[in-house]
C-alpha cells in the first residue's frame, strides 16, 4: 500500500523546488511538517526526490542546466513576462497578468495552510488534495491568473511543463525507486460481439470502462494516483467519486460514472513490485466481473429451475468472456532492448537527440528521464501486442445465442427460463431471443443489480442506418515519437521566448541542440496524455451528443462513436477542427479552465463505416479501425480519411484519400445532393455513364468532354439546375472519381464511382 506520509512529503518537496525555480533568492530545501517522517527516512526520501527531479530535469524537453543559483545560468523572471507554450505544437500564449512574487507565494502558502488545518493530520487526504485540488484552489484564492493556474510552469525557463505535472511525475518516479518499470494494464471483453444496436454496444463499452477503472483504482490505492501516466486520471468523474469517498476536502462527486475510461492504462511502478501489481489489477478486474455476474446468474437460476446445464454453461461462458491482461517494460538508462518493440528509426532519433543535448550541456549521463518517452512508447506497443493476442474461447454447441451468434444459448426457445424472462423483462428481451450467459448479463445486469452494473448513456435511437466513426488513436503515439511535421515543437520553441538567446550566449554548443525536436521529456508525455484525455472527455463527447450519437470506449487507443449516417461527415469535420486547436477553455469545477488539445502537430486519421442492418457494431468498429490503420500505413499516411459502405450479399463501396484532398469535395457533393429532391435520378443517370466517367486515362481536352457529358446529365435530370451549379456538381464528382480510382485501397476493384454512392448515402442514408 502507499506510504502516504512519504507521498505527501514528495508533493511538498516538489512545491518547494518549483518555488525556488521561480524565485532563486529563496533558500532552503523545503520544510516538511514536524513528525511527518523520521530523520533517517526523511534523509533517504530527499535523496530519492533529488535523483528523480534531476532525471526529469535533464530530460530532452528542457535544457539540463545547473540550478539557477550557480554557474551564472540564464534566469527568466516569468512573473514579469508570463507566457505559456504548448508542449506538442509550440503554440505560444502570452498572459497579461503581472503578479509580484510575494503575491504568488502568499496564495500558495494560504492554500497549504488551509489544507493542513483541514486534513487533521490525515496524510492520505492531504496528499490527494494537493494532487487533485491545489491548482483549482489557487485560482479561487487569486483570480488574476484564473484558468491559467493550470498551466503554471514548473520552471520559468520552460513554460510548456506545468508545475503540477513535474511534481506528480517526480513523486511517481521517486516512489518507483532506482529501478522503475512501466506497467500496462487492459481489459478485453467478448460481450461486445453482441452489440447489434446502440444499447448493446453502449453496454459493452460501459462495462469495459468500469472494469478498467477498477484496475486503475487498485493501482492508485497501492502507489498513489500520480503513478498513472496515461490517461490523465484527474479528469475523470470516477476519480472524483473515489476521492470524495476517501474524504478529500472540496472534491465534489457530481457524477461517479466510469463512462469513457479507456480500456487500458499505463503506470510507473517499482520493478520489484511490477508483477505483483499487475496480478493485483487482473485479480481486481476478475473479482469485479464476478460480482457483476453473480446477481444476474442467481435471478436467472431461479427461473431456470432444475436445468442441469445452466450453471455449467454460465460459469464456462462468464470465465471465457474476460481477458484481464498486463505487461511490464523496464525503464532503461539508454535505448538498449527497445528494438524488439518499436521501429529502429525512432530509436535512432532518440539516441541522436539525447547525445547532442548531452554533449551541448556537458553532462556525463542524461539519466533515466531522458529515455522515458522512448520506453513509454515501447510499453504501449507491448501492451497493444498483448491485447491483440486476446483469450481463445473453446467451441460452443448449439443452439447459438441470437445476440452474439457465437456462444451457446442458455436453454431452448420453449424453455421455462426464457418464457419467464420474457414475461418479466419484456422491455429488454425480444419475443424470439435466446441469450447466452454473457449477453444475458449485459442486457439484464443494469435492471437486476443497479449498484454493481454501470449504465450506458441513454440516447434516442437514430432514425435510419447508423454510421460507425473511428478516429485513430495514433495521435497520442505520434505526439511522443519523432515525426516529419514541420509544426513539431523544438527545444528552442518551447523555452521562454527570452531563453534561446541567453542560452546561446552562455554556451555556443547549444545552437544546434536547440533546433532538435522535443521528444522524450516527461512534460511531453503527460501533456499529450492530458490533451487527448481532455479532447475525448469534453470536446468529443459534446460534439457526438450534439450529432445525436454516442461515444464508445471499446478497445485499443481508437475513439469510436455511433452516429446517424446523415451526421457522420459533419461530425468528422468538426472533430478534426477541434483536434487542431491547441488551447481550449472548458467549464470546470473552478469555472473556466485552460486545457490543452493536441494541436496542429498531432495527426488525425478518420474512418466512417456504414454496415448492414443488425451487424454487430463493435465488430464493425474493429474492422473500420483495421481499415484505417491499413490506409495510414500503406499510402495515405496519418492524415488518412476512409469511408466504407458494406451491404448484405457482399456489396460494398469505398472512398479513400487524405482529408484535405477529398474531404472538401465530398462535403460539397453531399451538400449538393441534399439540396435536390430528385437526387436518386441523378445517381442512376451517373451510374449509367460509369464507363465513360471512370476512364481516367484521357488527355486534358477529353477531360472537358467528360465534364460536359456529366453536366448534361445533371441538367437533364434535375429540373431547374443552373448552369454554374451543374458545372460544380460535375467537376466535384469527377474529382472524387479520379482521385478514388488512383487511391483505392483495393487495387483489384473499380472504385471510381464509389464516391457518388457514398455521397448519396451520407446525404440521405440510402443509395
Amino acid at each position: 500500500m502507499t506510504d502516504w506520509n512519504e507521498k505527501l512529503a514528495l508533493f511538498l518537496l516538489g512545491l518547494s523546488a518549483t518555488a525556488r525555480a521561480h524565485d532563486p533568492a529563496r533558500e532552503g530545501e523545503g520544510r516538511l511538517p514536524a513528525g511527518l517522517l523520521e530523520p533517517e527516512r526523511e534523509k533517504d526520501l530527499r535523496t530519492r526526490f533529488e535523483q528523480a527531479w534531476s532525471w526529469i530535469d535533464a530530460a530532452c524537453d528542457r535544457p539540463p542546466l545547473p540550478a539557477p543559483t550557480a554557474d551564472k545560468s540564464p534566469r527568466v523572471a516569468w512573473l514579469d513576462a508570463p507566457e505559456l507554450t504548448h508542449p506538442l505544437s509550440a503554440a505560444r500564449r502570452s498572459l497579461d497578468a503581472r503578479l509580484p512574487s510575494e503575491r504568488v507565494q502568499g496564495a500558495i502558502s494560504s492554500a497549504l495552510d488551509e489544507i493542513a488545518s483541514r486534513s487533521a493530520g490525515d496524510s492520505k487526504r492531504h496528499a490527494l488534495w494537493l494532487w487533485r485540488r491545489l491548482a483549482e484552489r489557487l485560482s479561487e484564492l487569486d483570480g488574476s491568473l484564473g484558468a491559467d493556474w493550470f498551466r503554471y510552469p514548473a520552471d520559468p525557463r520552460a513554460p510548456h511543463l506545468t508545475a503540477w505535472q513535474q511534481i506528480a511525475a517526480t513523486a511517481a518516479l521517486a516512489s518507483a525507486g532506482s529501478e522503475p518499470a512501466l506497467l500496462c494494464v487492459g481489459v478485453e471483453l467478448s460481450l461486445e460481439a453482441g452489440g447489434r444496436n446502440p444499447h448493446d454496444a453502449g453496454a459493452a463499452s460501459s462495462i469495459r470502462s468500469l472494469l478498467a477503472w477498477v484496475a486503475a483504482r487498485t493501482l492508485a490505492e497501492q502507489l498513489g494516483p500520480d503513478a498513472i501516466l496515461m490517461p490523465a486520471l484527474s479528469q475523470f468523474p470516477c476519480t472524483d467519486a473515489w476521492l470524495s469517498a476517501a474524504g478529500v476536502p472540496d472534491v465534489r462527486a457530481t457524477d461517479g460514472s466510469t463512462w469513457g475510461f479507456p480500456a487500458s492504462f499505463l503506470a510507473l511502478v517499482p520493478s520489484s513490485r511490477a508483477e505483483e501489481l499487475g496480478a493485483a489489477c487482473a485479480t481486481a478486474i476478475r473479482e469485479a466481473w464476478g460480482a457483476m455476474l453473480a446477481p444476474v446468474r442467481d435471478a436467472l437460476a431461479g427461473l431456470a429451475g432444475s436445468d442441469a446445464g445452466f450453471a455449467a454453461a454460465w460459469t464456462r461462458q462468464g470465465d471465457a468472456a474476460l481477458d484481464a491482461w498486463w505487461t511490464v517494460t523496464p525503464v532503461e538508462e539508454d535505448s538498449t532492448g527497445a528494438g524488439a518493440l518499436i521501429a529502429s528509426r525512432d530509436i535512432g532519433a532518440y539516441d541522436k537527440i539525447v547525445k547532442q543535448r548531452r554533449d551541448a550541456s556537458g553532462a556525463e549521463a542524461p539519466g533515466r528521464g531522458a529515455y522515458l518517452g522512448l520506453w513509454c512508447e515501447a510499453a504501449r506497443a507491448s501492451g497493444e501486442a498483448r491485447r491483440m493476442i486476446g483469450a481463445c474461447s473453446g467451441h460452443e454447441p448449439r443452439p447459438r445465442c441470437t445476440c452474439c451468434g457465437d456462444r451457446e444459448a442458455l436453454g431452448s426457445g420453449g424453455s421455462p427460463l426464457w418464457n419467464a424472462a420474457r414475461a418479466k423483462w419484456s422491455d429488454r428481451i425480444g419475443p424470439d431471443e435466446l441469450l447466452c450467459a454473457v449477453c444475458a448479463a449485459g442486457r439484464l445486469g443494469p435492471a437486476i443489480a443497479t449498484a454493481s452494473w454501470p449504465k450506458a448513456p441513454q440516447t434516442a435511437a437514430p432514425s435510419g442506418p447508423l454510421a460507425v466513426l473511428v478516429v485513430s488513436g495514433d495521435g497520442l503515439s505520434a505526439a511522443l515519437r519523432p515525426g516529419d511535421s514541420k509544426e513539431a515543437a523544438t527545444l528552442r520553441s518551447v523555452l521562454h521566448s527570452e531563453m534561446p538567446a541567453l542560452l546561446q550566449k552562455l554556451r555556443s554548443r547549444w545552437r544546434d541542440g536547440l533546433d532538435l525536436p522535443v521528444l522524450s521529456g516527461v512534460g511531453r508525455i503527460l501533456s499529450a496524455s492530458e490533451a487527448v484525455t481532455t479532447w475525448a472527455l469534453h470536446t468529443v463527447r459534446h460534439e457526438v451528443a450534439a450529432a445525436g450519437g454516442v461515444e464508445l470506449s471499446l478497445s485499443g487507443n481508437d475513439l469510436v462513436a455511433l452516429v446517424p449516417v446523415s451526421k457522420a461527415l459533419g461530425l468528422a469535420a468538426r472533430l478534426r477542427q477541434t483536434w487542431r486547436d491547441p488551447f481550449a477553455t472548458i467549464q470546470g469545477p473552478a469555472g473556466h479552465e485552460s486545457r490543452l488539445h493536441p494541436g496542429p502537430v498531432a495527426p488525425l486519421g478518420c474512418a466512417i463505416s456504414i454496415a448492414p442492418d443488425n451487424a454487430p457494431l463493435p465488430l464493425v468498429a474493429a474492422r473500420c479501425s483495421r481499415l484505417l490503420q491499413r490506409a495510414m500505413q500503406e499510402n495515405l499516411g496519418r492524415e488518412a480519411f476512409v469511408v466504407e459502405i458494406r451491404r448484405d450479399h457482399g456489396r460494398g463501396w469505398m472512398l479513400a484519400g487524405k482529408w484535405d484532398e477529398i474531404g472538401p469535395g465530398l462535403d460539397a457533393l453531399v451538400a449538393q445532393l441534399r439540396s435536390h429532391t430528385r437526387r436518386d435520378a441523378l445517381i442512376a443517370e451517373a451510374l449509367q455513364l460509369g464507363v465513360a466517367l471512370t476512364d481516367t486515362d484521357l488527355d486534358k481536352p477529353k477531360q472537358e468532354v467528360r465534364v460536359a457529358v456529366l453536366r448534361a446529365a445533371v441538367s437533364g435530370v434535375l429540373a431547374g439546375v443552373e448552369t454554374d451549379e451543374a458545372e460544380r456538381i460535375a467537376r466535384t464528382l469527377l474529382g472524387l472519381v479520379d482521385h478514388n480510382a488512383s487511391q483505392a485501397l483495393d487495387p483489384d476493384g473499380n472504385h471510381g464511382l464509389d464516391g457518388l454512392r457514398i455521397a448519396a448515402f451520407l446525404a440521405e442514408g440510402n443509395a
